[in-house]
Order: structure tokens, then sequence, then C-alpha cells
């Protein structure tokens, strides 16, 4: 299985821009790697972009539970790169042939941040080219989805009507 590795042109944001923009590109890569019938909820960020969500209380919890975390440790070092990493679970034998569950990751996504302090007349302007910055990445993010699909891992009958979600994780360096 190939692993594909995306890397989202790095945001200079204030501090408090930092989850608003960092929620509308993880909902719109879950939203973009959800397949089947699903029911999204468009939402539109403090900064004027509208996305789709999965429409899920606890995707939504976890994403939430990962910005904090993530807000937090930038807070100490003001360059990071959060990771939004889509996996398999594969068993593998080890010695004495006991089973063993492993994470193979087969696409990655980084989103480097950089925070900047501004004056407050600034924030406006700051809104406004922000949201110009995410719609760039989201197109980036559509494009990117939707040209390479060879990487993904087999999801069984091509005709179930099922919705498949892949298993994630949001990973905020320490």
């Amino acid at each position: 299985m190939n692993h594909e590795q995306n890397v989202i042109k790095g945001l200079v944001l204030e501090p408090r821009q930092v989850k608003d923009a960092l929620r509308v590109i993880i909902h719109s890569i879950l939203f973009q790697r959800e397949l089947g019938v699903v029911t999204p909820r468009q939402v539109e960020s403090d900064c004027g972009v509208f996305y789709l969500t999965l429409n899920d209380i606890n995707t939504d919890k976890h994403i939430e539970e990962q910005l904090t975390l993530f807000e937090n440790r930038l807070q100490e070092r003001p360059m990071l790169i959060l990771t939004l990493s889509f996996y398999q679970t594969v068993k593998k034998k080890t010695f004495l042939f006991i089973q063993e569950k492993t994470k193979v990751i087969w696409e990655e996504w980084k989103i480097p941040i950089q925070l900047q302090q501004m004056a407050i007349p600034e924030s406006r302007k700051s809104d406004s080219r922000l949201a110009k910055k995410l719609r760039k990445r989201l197109m980036t993010i559509i494009e990117r989805i939707c040209e390479k699909k060879d990487h993904l891992p087999s999801i069984g009958e091509a005709n179930d009507p099922t919705v498949i979600r892949f298993p994630y994780e949001i990973i905020a360096p320490l």
C-alpha cells in the first residue's frame, strides 16, 4: 500500500484564528475522504468561509479536543505542524504466532501553522486575508483528493451503499 503525503501550504495566523482555520481544513479533508451517502452539515467559519462537516458529534468532539491540545502547544512553540493521518489496522504475526495489530498509514496531511500577533485594527483585514487563503487551501485539498486514489485501501463491494469511514488520527506534536 502506498503512503501518500500531502503538505498544505503553511498559514501564519493570529492566536484567535488557529482553531477556526484548522477546523475548516480538517473537517474538509474528513468530509472528502468519507465514502457513501452522508448527510453533511454546512458551517460558516469565523472568517466567513463555508465548509462541510460529517455532522457527527463524536468526530466534532474529537477534533475540538485535538485542536485545543494543538493550540496549547502552539503557545509554547509558535511554529508547529498538525498532522491528520488516515490508516488501516492490519494484523501481523510476531514471535510464536502471536498476532499484533499495527497501524499502517496510507495518507497523511501536514498543516504547518505559525503564530503572529497583530494590532487590533489589522484583525478585520487579517480575517479577509485568511478567508482567501483558506479557500485556496480547500481547492488544493479537493484537487489532490480527486486526482490521487491509487493509495486508498480496498473497501469491499462496489455496490454497497453503507458509509465508509476510514480510521484517522490527529497528531499535535509534543
